[in-house]
């Protein structure tokens, strides 16, 4: 920061966050849009849930719409929405958040004297300048009469930009009032807000191109800026609270203005994307360490800070503010900032307090007449007329049609008769798979879902076109779901061979992707990455060791699922760091969640672990009718398959094995094993056919599964070595 220019520092930082922006996937962008619209369902989404003491002024904190995603709760769940939305756009809010914390240790540092805080301060301030001119003129909003987040001015504030402004209005910052008082003093001007800093340096409106022959346009022009990803989702929600879902003269009919809103601005911000991603093509490695998510752990004290600020104070010399009115007047920095956020935490606390208030007069009116209701029934009163003439008295403030199945609003305008009744039974749809069963012939219009798990479901329809009707369907929420749900994750199959093609030989992209995405991931990885010196991915040996440990005469263990929030958490444990995971803890009591973990680590590998360039081999050998020629085609496979993907089957083939030992107390037979794991491990390749050729292929898939687990000492040759 004291060495290079700005300009150098901003390019380095905005290389840096191009590295990771880029990595936002179509469906990211999508899902990240459907948790924002379903956060707007709940009227208290964005309140704060826990009242807490306002903290005195220098202590204050001044939130933003990161602080907000970390502490707002989803919408009927005790998650936060910032965990809600895909890991590329959580690993960008971290990555701002890195850069936060290394302006805020530049700023604070014992080590520095004050004229260098000073110079520090300003070199900050003009890279938010430089911001500030080179996106002037970059408008991603679709509509600006909508989309209004900068208090008229549609300028698009990047990343870096954002996370440097606010570790400048920081607590750790605004301590140091005696440099923030000589900046001011330089500038002639005050300190209460942060852009009154700036005086007129910061364009307001879209400036007018300047003149191609113009050496500074020219240099202007050489950064492409990465957008701010907070902007981004406070302008998408901007978009769900303005416009109605629905028509304002047939409430019953949606309008698709918001959608086509939604769909311009990620079309617009994939763009940007794809121009941030040719810009950088030969990053810098000067910023590169913000990529390691351990790169700044070490956190000042506040005390510490308090001591070293009044020593500051003492030894500075006495400035002369006879000609700036505005310092004279100025008791803190950035007082007006701090007082108009108090007030605004106070408006909250009162707004909150009366939607509580009218939501709990709202439950009371609806369980009245529901209560009036069923003495109605029971009595023998006719409801004809109620059925006839639905109640309208709620109609002013009913919600949109997009909001009327929630639980806040389902019978706010409408008498409750009858309680809904839980489901018999659920089924989970990813990666499942459905056929008609031609060989079952007690009904008609049966058909089958095999799910991911491999459980196995008998369902029958009216008649042939509901159940057509049915399978199409559930392909379509099966392919649907699978995608959003490695979109969720750091590094899937698309992104890994996305990342592998940006890699090629470049020692310096090679680096920084690596650092940034696969460094401490234990899911949706390639093998290749997770195996250096071929030793056993981390999470595979530690699950199996502890299933062994004490799961392994557990009934039904691998078919008993575990709960979906204990293996979303375990995963996200072992993806943030595997190496400090201990399951022996009482947190991951649940043995079938690290069974489910373990499941789902094979489910979520890129390639299949029988690959899928072997895949028409293994098919063909188990279809062998002499079982010496189909065992030993089985074994001729195996030393086939890549060292890595050898070593790792080999491992999980000698742990089912050992399940099987105890088959008599866990009930879990090598067939149980083999309907488990078998659509995980082998399964046939991406294609227009591969869901017709796994559902004809399912039996072959677990028997190629069962004889590896029935015959392992023979096909991994231990009979021989023992």
């Amino acid at each position: 920061l004291d060495t290079d220019s700005p300009r150098s520092t901003l390019t380095s930082l905005n290389t840096a966050a191009a590295v990771i922006f880029r990595q936002i996937s179509l469906s990211d962008w999508v899902q990240a849009a459907s948790v924002l619209e379903t956060q707007t369902l709940d009227p208290l989404a964005w309140y704060p849930n826990q009242r807490r003491a306002q903290p005195v002024d220098d202590e204050l904190m001044l939130p933003d719409i990161f602080t907000t995603l970390d502490r707002s709760l989803c919408a009927g769940s005790t998650s936060r929405v910032l965990t809600a939305l895909p890991w590329s756009i959580q690993r960008c809010c971290q990555f701002r958040e890195r850069i936060r914390t290394w302006v805020i240790s530049q700023l604070v540092s014992a080590k520095i004297t004050l004229s260098q805080r000073v110079e520090r301060i300003n070199r900050l301030l003009e890279i938010i300048t430089l911001c500030s001119e080179q996106t002037a003129s970059l408008i991603i909003a679709p509509d600006a009469a909508v989309i209004d987040t900068q208090g008229g001015q549609h300028r698009v504030p990047s990343l870096v930009e954002r996370a440097i402004a606010s570790a400048l209005i920081s607590p750790e910052s605004r301590l140091f009032s005696r440099a923030w008082v000589e900046v001011a003093l330089r500038r002639g001007v005050g300190v209460e807000y942060l852009w009154s800093l700036f005086t007129n340096e910061l364009p307001m409106q879209p400036s007018a191109p300047r003149s191609s022959g113009s050496k500074n346009a020219s240099r202007s022009r050489a950064i492409q800026l990465v957008p701010c990803i907070g902007w981004a989702l406070e302008s998408m929600l901007q978009i769900y609270y303005s416009l109605p879902d629905t028509l304002l003269e047939d409430a019953n009919t949606f309008s698709l203005e918001r959608g086509n809103h939604i769909h311009r601005m990620v079309d617009l911000l994939r763009q940007y994307q794809a121009q941030s991603e040719s810009a950088t093509s030969n990053p810098s490695t000067a910023c590169a360490f913000l990529l390691t998510p351990d790169a700044l752990t070490q956190q000042t004290n506040w005390r510490t800070l308090q001591e070293l600020t009044q020593k500051e104070v003492m030894h500075a010399p006495k400035l002369n503010l006879a000609g700036n009115t505005r310092l004279q007047k100025t008791t803190r920095v950035f007082q007006r900032l701090i007082s108009e956020q108090q007030e605004k935490a106070r408006r909250d606390s009162k707004e909150r307090e009366r939607l509580e208030r009218d939501l709990r007069e709202r439950d009371v009116t609806v369980h009245r007449r529901q209560e009036s209701d069923s003495k109605s029934v029971q009595g023998g009163i006719s409801m004809s007329h109620t059925m006839d003439e639905p109640d309208t008295s709620h109609a002013q403030n009913a919600p949109p049609v997009s909001q009327r199945g929630s639980s806040l609003n389902a019978n706010a305008g409408r008498p409750l008769r009858k309680a809904s009744t839980r489901p018999s039974a659920v089924i989970n749809l990813v990666n499942a798979q459905a056929h008609i069963e031609h060989g079952y012939t007690k009904r008609p219009y049966v058909f089958r879902v095999v799910t991911e798990e491999g459980g196995q479901h008998l369902l029958q329809a009216a008649d042939h076109q509901v159940m057509e009707q049915w399978i199409e369907s559930i392909e379509t929420v099966s392919r649907d779901t699978a995608i959003k749900r490695l979109s969720t994750l750091p590094a899937n199959a698309e992104g890994a061979m996305y990342m592998r093609k940006r890699c090629g030989n470049a020692s310096v992209s090679t680096m920084l992707i690596r650092s940034s995405c696969f460094a401490a991931l234990a899911f949706g990885v390639d093998l290749e990455l997770l195996m250096p010196g071929d030793q056993l991915p981390i999470a595979v040996e530690k699950c199996i060791v502890e299933i062994e440990l004490r799961g392994i005469e557990e009934v039904g263990i691998y078919r008993v699922p575990g709960m979906q929030s204990a293996i979303d958490r375990l995963r996200n444990e072992f993806n943030r760091d595997a190496h400090a995971v201990d399951l022996s803890s009482e947190e991951w009591g649940d043995i079938n969640a690290v069974a489910g973990v373990l499941k789902q680590f094979f489910r979520e590998l890129p390639e299949p672990l029988l690959t899928n360039q072997l895949y028409g081999e293994f098919i063909s050998a188990i279809q062998m009718e002499e079982y010496n020629d189909r065992m030993f085609a089985l074994k001729d496979l195996l030393a086939m398959l890549p060292r890595r993907n050898y070593i790792t089957f080999r491992r999980l083939i000698e742990h089912l094995e050992r399940v099987t030992d105890f088959e008599e107390v866990n009930h879990m037979y090598a067939t149980n094993l083999a309907i488990v794991f078998g659509p995980s491990l082998i399964r046939a390749p991406a294609g227009p056919g591969s869901m017709g050729a796994n559902i004809n292929n399912l039996g072959y898939h677990q028997n190629i599964i069962k004889n590896y687990i029935l015959q392992y000492h023979w096909f991994f040759d231990l009979d021989s070595q023992e």
